[in-house]
């Protein structure tokens, strides 16, 4: 889990810091730019869910050279890491060069907060645990025991890296250059099929990380040999020898609750000091009693106790210069076998350490060699183990015949480098790694699949052929891919990742734009072929989602309801191994978001994908979550937009700003914002939304189309929107606004509508030339409005150009009143400055009758919407008319009455009466 987020910090160079739990064991990595300090502090202070608990802080103090991290970083707080034990974790700058860690842990009285650490110039690792002094250890997991429990500690009580990792030398030096490949514990950023960054990529639903599966390798233990005790002298060495050799018979007939009784007895009898504490036989006896105790019983302190015996007794009778006896090589393997199966994987790393000091037999070191490569490969000392695994093969591939003792551990090295680069995301090396690892495997046998040869040993590291197609997957390499999955398929088809198969095969027919046939064919046979588990849920899921892209909404409840399956018909004893049931949840709440993102349904879809900042998922699907719900957002916003409800568009923004997109903004959402604040008339508002918005859109710097985008003239022409009105306003230079509206395409009626904004509002005595080339223009497209004839004919009367002003009012206001006025009745007419002008050119060209027709339409069609000041002046205007017409005098003399009537006050009342 990445402790610092793109939430927090944005420097790149500081985005690898990471906490991870690891064998019962936190561990801090990540990179150190300069001088570092470490302490462990007490505190009560601490928020988070620490709540003034008393805690132990791991606190580490940072120097930032360059001050670019300091730069980024304000006092701030995040979420505790409950899964990590971690209550409080902060990050505050001391200085301008020096930035602090802090983890708080809340330590129980009897707690001490441990740690080990080890760094290089560029990286730090730090391992830490609480240690109690009295801990219960019945019923717990082996794998529950920190480093810090005796039995787990290094068999030469030095839990030191340079120890633990057999490095030679003296001291740990923690600047040396050797130490740099600590750094591989670096955690990769993105999962998916793309190396850009998530943000840039296109809109897809993405898959569902199958948990890594690998091998786990099976070492066979030695028989134990029994021996009878003869031979005793004194009559006291007999009663030991009877009591012993009872003990043996009880053990023999696997009695084990009597035969630990036996031993207690004898152990504690007046012969109990006969008792050979050192030798090796007296141990494996002791280890292997508890062992079976520990299987009959389930309880886990046997366990360990047998674990401690086998421990115990190596440290005791191993000797340097002599070849290890047949107990001892026994306990070596039990003791190794038992660390490795039970995750023990310190103890395991120490014990290999331990026993390459001694001599063993040939196959022993190889398992020796064997369980060191993969404690250390288990706990993440990645770089090292694929050395441990490259070397041992080497070695023994140089030899041949008998000399050669396991040609399936050899096998398993070759594997498990292909292992080492899945688990570090590299997937190149991992597909290629893996494909040598068949080539070169050690065995005559090879079977024949889809005209490949495969070696007979793959059947059993079958698992290698998933993670190369999980690997090829990611490269994009789907035929491959598919391949793989046919292969294993066909060589163990009794795996319980088998229906993992059915269903990935399904997601490469959609990644690889197969035909809709095959796709859902390849669902169904899924859901047919592995019915009842986890992935029959998955594939009927997926099946649901597509087709709620393809269906009307009465049908989506019902698909919906499919969709949901997948976590509400959640077993966690059948489906705890691949997902937890968050991860289903997460990834069905994906599945129904990006079915209603195609369907263009954007509310429907953020309704279901913000539940997921609510689960506890993986990285990769938070990740897309936060894409889909930020396209979602944008298209929501949009319909809010048309709907003309701007405010509700603030306020959806504002309520998210400090939850899922705190710091991580999407230009799509912020430019909508500021569309909406531009539409409220709030243009500096709109200005600091758009510029953000510009920044963000910059940086992220994404070339591939996503839904709801806007487009780069949507861009353009709010910018040049909000620039021109600032620059009305004065607040904003008339230049800047020119510039804008110089990118957009005049082509649109929009920009030339600005265009007449800013020539008409920008300038003290517009250019009247230049808005008669926007008017004709916009008459060109048909996108003139009423009120635009009018400005258009004022533009033409200030140009002088009185016939084409004529020309033009006739075609456009003349055509809409020579219509019957029932056509006209429910229409919205010209502008009524555009009809008393175009009667007033008529008249002025001596076409008094057709003048008068104007007006006389202009009373009837306005009747109900003309006021009494507006008709008083169409009267006067029509008398003015009429009084040029012979014969009509007394037509003029009662129009100028009307007007008198209607308006007695106005100025064209006063007019008529000198008239």
């Amino acid at each position: 889990m990445c402790l610092f987020s793109s939430a927090l910090i944005t420097s790149n160079a500081y985005a690898d810091f990471s906490v991870e739990k690891i064998e019962g064991v936190w561990r801090l990595s990540g990179p150190n730019t300069g001088s570092y300090t470490l302490r462990v502090e007490k505190s009560s202070s601490q928020g988070g869910a620490c709540k003034g608990l008393p805690t132990q802080d791991l606190v580490i103090n940072v120097e930032d050279p360059n001050g670019e991290w300091t730069k980024s970083v304000s006092d701030f707080r995040v979420p505790a890491l409950g899964e990590l034990g971690a209550c409080f974790v902060s990050a505050r700058p001391l200085s301008d060069k020096v930035i602090a860690l802090r983890l708080s842990y809340n330590v129980r009285k009897g707690g001490e907060l441990k740690l080990v650490e080890v760094a290089s110039s560029r990286s730090i690792v730090v391992d830490h645990w609480i240690k109690y002094s009295k801990t219960k250890q019945i019923n717990r997991s082996p794998a529950e025991f920190p480093i810090s429990e005796r039995v787990n500690e290094s068999f030469e009580d030095d839990l030191g890296w340079k120890r633990l990792l057999g490095l030679t030398g003296e001291a740990t030096d923690l600047t040396s250059p050797e130490l740099d490949k600590f750094r591989a514990f670096d955690l990769e950023k993105n999962t998916g099929l793309e190396s850009a960054a998530i943000e840039k990529r296109a809109l897809r639903l993405p898959l569902l990380d199958i948990p890594f599966i690998e091998t786990p390798l099976l070492i066979k233990d030695i028989p134990l040999r029994h021996t009878r005790m003869v031979g005793g002298g004194t009559k006291e060495e007999r009663v030991f020898e009877e009591g012993f050799n009872y003990f043996l018979y009880l053990f023999k007939k696997e009695d084990w609750e009597r035969a630990n009784r036996a031993f207690e007895v004898l152990e504690t009898s007046a012969v109990g000091h006969l008792v050979d504490y050192n030798h090796a036989y007296t141990w494996s006896l002791l280890g292997q009693l508890k062992y079976e105790l520990y299987k009959k019983s389930g309880d886990r302190s046997l366990l360990l106790s047998a674990i401690e015996k086998w421990r115990t007794g190596l440290r005791k009778t191993v000797k340097k210069g002599y070849e290890a006896s047949e107990h001892d090589v026994y306990m070596l393997y039990r003791l190794g076998n038992e660390l490795y199966s039970n995750n023990m994987n310190y103890a395991l790393a120490s014990l290999s350490t331990w026993a390459q000091k001694f001599s063993w037999p040939e196959a022993a070191v190889e398992n020796i060699q064997i369980w060191k490569a993969e404690a250390l490969y288990k706990l993440k000392f990645f770089d090292e183990a694929k050395d441990l695994y490259s070397k041992y093969y080497q070695s023994r591939n140089d030899l041949t015949g008998r000399a050669r003792v396991s040609d399936y551990l050899m096998a398993a090295s070759l594997f498990r480098i292909g292992d080492v680069y899945s688990r570090k995301k590299n997937w190149d090396l991992a597909v290629a790694a893996y494909t040598e690892a068949i080539k070169s495997s050690p065995t005559p046998g090879r079977f024949a699949f889809e005209g490949a040869w495969y070696p007979t040993i793959l059947k059993d590291f079958s698992e290698a052929l998933l993670n190369r197609a999980e690997a090829n997957i990611r490269l994009g390499r789907y035929k491959a891919a598919a391949r793989d999955y046919r292969s294993f398929m066909y060589i163990d088809g009794n795996h319980s990742y088998f229906g993992v198969a059915l269903y990935r095969i399904a997601d490469i027919l959609r990644l690889s734009g197969a035909s809709k046939e095959r796709y859902l064919g390849a669902l169904n046979e899924c859901v047919f072929k592995s019915a009842g588990s986890v992935t029959d849920h998955l594939c009927r899921a997926q099946r649901a989602a597509y087709r709620i892209t393809e269906t009307s909404s009465e049908q989506w409840p019902r698909l919906l309801a499919s969709v949901e399956d997948l976590y509400k018909k959640y077993d966690s004893t059948t489906n705890s191994t691949l997902f937890t049931k968050d991860e289903l949840h997460a990834f069905s709440n994906l599945l129904s978001t990006w079915a209603f993102v195609e369907q263009k349904a954007p509310f429907q879809a953020l309704a279901r994908i913000e539940n997921n900042f609510k689960l506890e998922a993986s990285k990769h699907l938070l990740e897309w979550s936060e894409e889909f719900a930020a396209v979602s957002l944008g298209g929501y916003l949009e319909e809010l937009l048309k709907q003309e409800k701007f405010e509700d568009v603030v306020v959806n923004y504002e309520k998210r700003q400090h939850g899922w997109m705190f710091k991580r903004n999407r230009p799509d959402v912020v430019v909508r914002v500021s569309d909406a604040f531009a539409k409220m008339g709030l243009w500096e508002q709109a200005e600091i939304s758009l510029k953000t918005a510009r920044k963000l859109k910059n940086l992220i710097g994404r070339k591939v189309e996503r839904p709801f985008d806007w487009t780069p003239h949507q861009w353009e022409t709010l910018e040049a929107r909000v620039d021109l009105e600032l620059a009305k306003s004065g607040r904003k230079d008339k230049a800047q606004a020119e510039k804008s509206l110089n990118k957009l395409d005049l082509a649109e009626a929009s920009t030339r509508r600005m265009w007449l904004e800013f020539e008409a509002g920008l300038n003290s005595k517009p250019n009247a030339s230049k808005l008669e080339k926007h008017y004709l223009a916009l008459d060109l497209m048909g996108e003139l409005s009423w009120k635009e004839v009018d400005s258009y004919s004022r533009v033409l009367k200030d140009l002088g150009n009185l016939e084409k002003e004529k020309q033009f009012l006739e075609q456009k206001v003349g055509s809409w009143l020579g219509r019957s006025p029932s056509s006209n009745r429910d229409t919205k007419g010209p502008e009524l400055e555009s009809q008393i002008r175009l009667a007033e050119l008529r008249t002025n060209s001596g076409e008094n009758d057709l003048a008068l027709s104007i007006l006389e339409r202009t009373l009837l069609l306005g009747d109900a919407d003309l006021s009494p000041l507006q008709r008083a002046r169409v009267l006067y205007k029509k008398g003015k008319v009429l009084q040029r017409i012979d014969g009509r005098a007394e037509d003029a003399v009662s129009s100028m009455e009307q007007v008198r009537q209607l308006a007695p006050d106005s100025m064209w009342a006063k007019l008529s009466l000198v008239e």
